[in-house]
């Protein structure tokens, strides 16, 4: 029979060599086809593991993958750790006229209109996205009194997850594409003292086989747009990627911030599993506002929704007044 400790070392070489597997897809970006998408997903639970895999193999006196497993554990965490720290100077502007706006993914539809109702008014939200919006979810959240709370809207329902909507307490009009799939409606908020803010609302689809094979989810992030200079951008939805996607870091180096890592909220997830009509604990983070360096960023908070499977999401932004120019474009 082997030793404890000789038995032990092909295990510890085994986790050494799958964190540093890990650490050179996030690196690289090896899952943008897709079928690494979802184990990605979770890097931010890895470095506490390779911590523990680390000190193992440092007590059995296994330096070689003690040294490999500290390394790529050292670089996951540069990666992950930064959404945990508020910036000294968040996106934008320090003044401004604030603005709310929050996310909450029905679930084809089916949470609570009522929780939706409660969340815009305990959180005072005055732009509220709708990812997954369904005609018979208009009709219930009419009927609950969205209406009165957000009276302006351009909605694009659809029976699938394709649907999508841009409810908000002030006038709006559309500004661009009115598909909720995978990137719309597109309007200018007419906020007073403001202007114009445009608010992208956005849903590509999820990282699963089908949309593997097809291309959909990699052609999804691609085709969310970049803000472009002389207005206040917005862009807000379930994005179905974590900025541990290297096709989402791509989009950001387009000119957006990450509203949540900006003030050290990254890390808080917004999607859980659902069953049996009971809300698991979310687990990764892919609900997401995104804005322009007009649009100053200064709290994101994440909460419940009765009846769905992600977390709605608010983030307090201060968008600069109308008397204060923005660059024009060229």
């Amino acid at each position: 029979m082997r030793p404890a400790s000789a038995a032990a070392t092909p295990l510890l070489r085994a986790a050494a060599a799958a964190l540093a597997a890990w650490a050179v897809v996030r690196a690289t970006g090896l899952e943008r086809g897709g079928r690494l998408a979802i184990p990605v997903s979770f890097t931010p639970y890895v470095p506490p593991l390779g911590i523990a895999v680390t000190a193992a193999a440092v007590r059995r006196g296994r330096p070689g993958s003690a040294a490999v497993a500290g390394a790529s554990t050292a670089a996951l965490a540069v990666a992950v750790l930064p959404r945990a720290l508020r910036r000294d100077r968040c996106a934008g502007p320090a003044a401004g006229l604030p603005l709310r706006i929050g996310v909450a993914n029905l679930l084809l539809g089916h949470a609570s209109p009522e929780a939706v109702v409660a969340l815009v008014c305990s959180e005072r939200i005055d732009v509220l996205v709708t990812p997954e919006l369904t005609p018979r979810a208009v009709t219930r959240l009419g009927v609950a009194g969205l209406g009165r709370l957000l009276p302006h809207h351009v909605l694009a329902p659809a029976a699938g997850g394709e649907g999508n909507g841009v409810w908000s307490r002030w006038a709006l009009r559309p500004s661009g594409a009115a598909a909720g799939y995978p990137v719309g409606p597109h309007v200018a908020v007419q906020m007073p003292g403001a202007g114009d803010v445009e608010v992208v609302a956005a849903h590509p689809a999820p990282p699963k086989a089908v949309h593997v094979r097809s291309g959909e989810w990699a052609a999804g992030l691609r085709a969310l747009p970049r803000p472009r200079p002389g207005r206040r951008w917005i862009l807000a939805g379930d994005l179905n990627a974590t900025l541990d996607h290297a096709l989402l870091r791509e989009v950001l180096a387009g000119g957006w911030t990450d509203a949540a890592a900006a003030v050290g909220a990254g890390l808080r997830p917004t999607w859980g599993p659902l069953a049996a009509g009971r809300a698991w604990p979310a687990v990764v983070a892919i609900d997401h506002v995104l804005v322009d360096d007009t649009v100053a960023v200064r709290s994101v908070a994440v909460r419940r929704l009765a009846g769905s499977d992600h977390r709605a999401i608010v983030a307090e932004l201060v968008v600069p007044s109308s008397a204060v120019s923005v660059p024009a474009p060229r």
